[in-house]
C-alpha cells in the first residue's frame, strides 16, 4: 500500500514565498530573470533576449535552488556553477519543449502531462547532477503523487502569462507578476523532495 501524499501548500501560497527571495536577491534575478526579458520586449533586439535566456538559464535555475534553500550565491558564482550544467540543461530544454509541443498538438491534454511530469525536472538534474535521462524519470515519479498540486502551479503560472494578452498595459502587469510568481516552481521542487523524504 503506497503512503498517502503530504499536504503541499496551494499554488497562491507560493506567492509570497517567491516574492520573499526575489526581494533578498533583486541584483541577481534582475541580471538573470528580468534583463532578458527586457530585451525580448523589443522588437529591434528581441534575438539579444532570446540568447541572454538561453545561455542565462542554467545560472537560474542554481540561483533559484541555493536561494530558495536559503543560501546566497554571487552572480559570477552562479554562472560558474551553472555552466557545468549547461549543455544537459539546454538538452533537457529541447528534450521536453519538443515533447511538450507534440502534446500539446494530441488534443492539448498530453501537452499538460508532459508539463506536470518534466517541469522540474532542472531542478532534479542541477540539485542532484542527474543526466538529462535520470531528471526526467526522477520527476516524472516523484511528482506523480503531487500531479494536482503541479497542475496548480502551472495553470497560475500560464493564468498570470495570459494577462499579458489584455493590451500593453495587461503585458506590463501580467510579466511583473509571472516574474514574482517565477520561484513557485523551485520551492515547490522542495516541497516535493522533502515529501518524497518523509
Amino acid at each position: 500500500m503506497s503512503k498517502k501524499p503530504i499536504k503541499l501548500q496551494s499554488a497562491l501560497e507560493l506567492f509570497n514565498p517567491s516574492v520573499a527571495i526575489l526581494q533578498q536577491h533583486p541584483l541577481i534575478y534582475f541580471v538573470l530573470l528580468v534583463l532578458p526579458v527586457l530585451f525580448v520586449a523589443v522588437d529591434s533586439i528581441a534575438i539579444v533576449g532570446v540568447l541572454l535566456t538561453i545561455v542565462f538559464t542554467p545560472a537560474l535555475f542554481v540561483a533559484e535552488l541555493k536561494n530558495a534553500n536559503g543560501k546566497t550565491i554571487a552572480l559570477v558564482d552562479a554562472f560558474k556553477e551553472g555552466y557545468k550544467y549547461f549543455w544537459r540543461i539546454i538538452g533537457l530544454g529541447i528534450i521536453v519543449g519538443v515533447l511538450v509541443i507534440i502534446g500539446l498538438f494530441l488534443f492539448i491534454v498530453p501537452g499538460l502531462v508532459v508539463l506536470r511530469r518534466y517541469a522540474l525536472s532542472p531542478y532534479y538534474l542541477i540539485d542532484q547532477n542527474l543526466s538529462i535521462k535520470s531528471a526526467m524519470e526522477k520527476a516524472a515519479q516523484q511528482t506523480k503523487p503531487y500531479e494536482w498540486d503541479m497542475y496548480n502551479v502551472i495553470a497560475l503560472s500560464i493564468l498570470l502569462g495570459l494577462i499579458g494578452l489584455l493590451g500593453l498595459a495587461g503585458l506590463i502587469v501580467g510579466t511583473i507578476l509571472q516574474v514574482l510568481y517565477s520561484l513557485a516552481f523551485v520551492l515547490r521542487y522542495y516541497e516535493i523532495k522533502k515529501a518524497s523524504k518523509a
